[in-house]
């Protein structure tokens, strides 16, 4: 992931072309959500790359999750799930050892990840 994927990827939100094919809405909550990660300040504020990081692999994860196939509710459902996960760990849990944003970059890569060998293995077959 580099510099150019991260602004790349912010653009994309903003443009409302990332989940393009949904409801306005959706496209609406993803654009606040990046802000949100974008503009948090708390105890403990990330560096940028770990913002960068953080919507990069949330964008991609929920790009996965179109493409598998869904639904408007679904969509809907993730990106608040997202929210909360991020309310979480920057509020009540950002005292906890360890950076909040580090956190949930582990959390979204590893469901990045997963999404990805989904897709892959629906193509192999």
């Amino acid at each position: 992931m580099s510099r150019q994927d991260d602004d790349d990827t912010r653009q994309r939100v903003m443009n409302m072309q990332v989940l393009a094919d949904y409801q306005g809405d959706i496209s609406c909550s993803l654009m606040d959500l990046v802000s949100k990660m974008d503009e948090h300040q708390g105890t403990t504020t990330p560096q940028q790359q770990q913002r960068d990081k953080l919507v990069y692999y949330t964008v991609r994860f929920l790009e996965l999750q179109a493409r598998a196939g869904a639904s408007n509710e679904a969509m809907r459902g993730e990106i608040a799930k997202i929210n909360r996960l991020f309310d979480e760990y920057t509020g009540q849990r950002a005292d906890e050892k360890g950076s909040p944003y580090a956190k949930l970059i582990s959390i979204y890569w590893q469901s990045m990840r997963k999404a990805e060998r989904r897709e892959s293995s629906r193509s192999d077959t």
